[in-house]
């Protein structure tokens, strides 16, 4: 197919001629420069812009003017949706919504009825909801100065990524190097970066560096200018931020991140630049920030405050104001990183705070309080940046100079800027950013795709980080995990008991225990001391290098111990007599001790007990156990033995039956020697309640009423009496 475009005019004649004679060829030949039109139609393949989580605008420029439809959806080969551009034209816009947050769309254009892309590769992924913890990557160029660096960048970069998605393209100004003409950013930008991935999948957010303006007024958003034409950015807030009213200088919100980019080199419509007071952008960037509630701030821009790369930041009169402007406002609303370019070199500080002047005015005691690499690599001093809401004079910001995506100058040898770790002038390279929940992972990329420099940073509120350290348990750094309980508690517990637990952590650890009131005890031991009714959450950490660990619960049921009533006793307890005493029924006892007098019979394991005492009084005790073992109140009642009349001799002559006496009467037997004699029924006081004459050995009597329980039948034969003990 190529032969036949690139062929000269004379050979193409000759050619037609020969096809002319067999038709079968002259047919293949049109199909050829059919299909040739095919693949030229596009100038600029679409590329992706203001990628939210419901929407999304394609862009696209075609060779000659047409008509475009747009086809999308989440399965390839069924693609549901689609949308025609307004107006038959060279340029192409369109924007599709309804859209769903996190799911990945394939897509297709088709020309005049042509599909003409429809491949696996055309494919997009919507952005989380805004607040999202949900894991995504971006990747940052600057300065890419058109030449075979600038090739070797983006294929190392793709290298690195092998088939993985990247969500975000960035730029942080000077996209060409070509007076910044319609040509200059087709040759030295879209050929480029439509030849891959990136500019195809990932949602594009450029922003503008000096050389961008070449040729054009330095004005903001300037609408002769190629930079403009090309780009569609969200510069009315819709997708997070405060609006701008400018596609030069915007904010954005992608998952958990608010990034906001800045115009560091054109004046905006007041005429002033961004480091001059009272400007539009830089009130409009304050307002910005301080409605900012994401977790992580990420802004970018093409002038670096701190740099020794091709540029000097302690010489340079715009890096000295914009330094002096902006390094305070990052510090005060706490951004996490800002990505800059323009010095040709490749450049990464550690967390930098209040350092507003000269490098000669660096004091790393004052201005940087983590000194690590952050590379969490296990290698010496490599433990990650740590960012916590509660320890902002313990954080601060990472600079990032990212000004070598191409064929650029070298530095000219200003040396190392004392803030910054890294610094790499001899090397081209790309910047690479992923950002997991609480984790931030930064890399720089060579043009080879090998991993140049890396930092990782956790963000947490009152110094926790849940899980922080666990792939990488015994580096040290922060705790791998929760402290292991070694005790471990009952599952339930009685009101007023005590609990002993005991727990370690990582060799190095600290360990902070919490009762529910929010007091504080460390060590490896805890005491709970007079557990009170019901549930009981105890809490247990471990802290290493002031990093907390996420809390392990401990959750503990203290039952309530029941309360049981006193019980009634006879009015008289008689010597050797059988007596029942039984406690109100209660559900919550399962089983209950008795302790009885000395001497006395009897035992019981529920709420009833049949006992005999003897001659001596005593404590009666009764408690009760529920089924979860919590003990109730003990009832203690005194018991006094009624005395008994001493009767002289107890005769085994005289049978009374049925006794215990179950009626008002009873049947006595006495020997016949008895008749004539005198029989007495006597309480145990030893009063006479009634009298008669024996005239039968067997005979019926009533028994006298209203008596206790013990009471005697006695006879006075001869002037001796013989008695017997009756139990009513």
């Amino acid at each position: 197919m190529s032969l036949i475009i690139l062929v000269s005019w004379g050979n193409f004649l000759k050619m037609t001629h020969l096809i002319l004679r067999k038709k079968f060829f002259l047919f293949v030949f049109f199909l050829l420069i059919q299909s040739s039109g095919m693949a030229q139609s596009f100038i600029r393949k679409p590329y992706l812009q203001k990628l939210g989580p419901n929407s999304l605008t394609v862009k696209f420029r075609l060779k000659e003017s047409g008509n475009a439809t747009l086809f999308w959806g989440t399965d390839r080969k069924n693609l549901l949706n689609n949308k025609v551009s307004s107006a038959s034209a060279l340029d192409h816009e369109i924007s599709i919504e309804n859209l769903n947050p996190e799911t990945f769309y394939y897509y297709q254009v088709k020309l005049d009825d042509n599909t003409m892309l429809s491949d696996t590769s055309w494919y997009f992924k919507t952005a989380p909801k805004t607040g999202s913890k949900s894991k995504f990557s971006f990747w940052s160029i600057g300065d890419m100065y058109p030449g075979p660096q600038q090739v070797a960048v983006y294929e190392g970069f793709k290298k690195f990524r092998k088939e993985t998605y990247t969500n975000l393209f960035l730029t942080v100004g000077d996209n060409v190097y070509c007076n910044g003409t319609e040509e200059c950013f087709q040759s030295n930008f879209f050929d480029v970066y439509q030849n891959g991935s990136v500019l195809q999948q990932s949602g594009f957010y450029p922003s503008t560096g000096n050389h961008d303006y070449d040729g054009f007024a330095r004005e903001v958003d300037n609408p002769a200018m190629a930079y403009y034409k090309s780009f569609i950015l969200p510069s009315q807030g819709e997708l997070g931020g405060i609006p701008s009213q400018s596609e030069g200088y915007y904010s954005y919100d992608y998952a958990n991140v608010h990034f906001v980019v800045l115009e560091s080199y054109a004046s905006g419509k007041d005429g002033k630049r961004l480091f001059e007071k009272d400007n539009i952008q830089l009130n409009w960037l304050k307002t910005d920030l301080a409605k900012n509630k994401q977790d992580w701030t990420i802004v970018y821009f093409h002038y670096p405050l701190y740099t020794k790369g091709s540029y000097d930041s302690d010489s340079n009169p715009d890096l000295i104001k914009l330094r002096e402007t902006l390094a305070p406002i990052f510090d005060q609303f706490k951004v996490d990183m800002v990505l800059t370019g323009h010095s040709h070199t490749l450049e990464r500080s550690k967390p930098t705070q209040k350092q507003y002047g000269l490098s000669s005015t660096f004091d790393p005691n004052l201005h940087q309080p983590q000194s690590s690499s952050a590379a969490f690599d296990n290698s010496p001093n490599s433990c990650p940046y740590f960012f916590d809401e509660s320890k902002p004079h313990k954080s601060g910001v990472i600079y990032v100079t990212n000004g070598a995506s191409g064929s650029t100058s070298r530095p000219n040898g200003f040396g190392k800027h004392p803030i910054m770790y890294f610094d790499k002038k001899d090397k081209v390279g790309s910047f690479f950013g992923e950002v997991d929940g609480n984790k931030f992972v930064g890399k720089f990329i060579d043009q080879d795709g090998l991993v140049m420099d890396q930092f990782t940073i956790f963000k947490s509120k009152n110094a926790t980080c849940a899980n922080c350290f666990n792939t990488q348990p015994k580096s040290g750094c922060g705790p791998s995990g929760k402290p292991n309980l070694l005790s471990n508690p009952l599952s339930s517990y009685c009101k007023g008991q005590s609990v002993d637990l005991q727990a370690n952590g990582d060799e190095t650890s600290s360990l902070k225990w919490y009762d529910t009131s929010g007091n504080i005890t460390t060590g490896n031991n805890f005491k709970l001391a007079n557990l009170a009714f019901g549930k009981t959450n105890i809490q247990v950490s471990q802290v290493v290098n002031e990093i907390e660990s996420e809390k392990l619960t401990i959750p503990i049921f203290a039952h309530e111990s029941h309360i049981i009533q006193r019980f009634q006793l006879p009015n008289d307890l008689f010597p050797f007599v059988s007596n029942t005493i039984s406690l109100a029924v209660n559900d919550s006892i399962q089983q209950y001790t008795w302790t009885l007098p000395k001497d006395w019979e009897g035992s019981s394991k529920t709420n009833t007990i049949t006992f005999k005492p003897s001659q001596n009084g005593g404590e009666i005790k009764v408690f009760g156990i529920s089924p979860y073992g919590c003990i109730s109140n003990e009832v203690v009642q005194k018991a006094q033995i009624a005395t008994v009349l001493s009767l002289a001799e107890f005769s085994n002559s005289i049978r009374i039956f049925p006794n215990p006496i179950q009626g008002e009467q009873v049947t006595i037997e006495v020997p016949t020697e008895f008749i004539g004699s005198q029989g007495q029924w006597v309480n145990v006081q030893g009063q006479i309640l009634s009298t008669h004459h024996i005239q039968n050995s067997v005979q019926q009597h009533v028994v006298p009423s209203h008596v206790s329980s013990l009471l005697f039948y006695q006879v006075n034969h001869k002037g001796e009496k013989v008695s017997v003990k009756v139990i009513r």
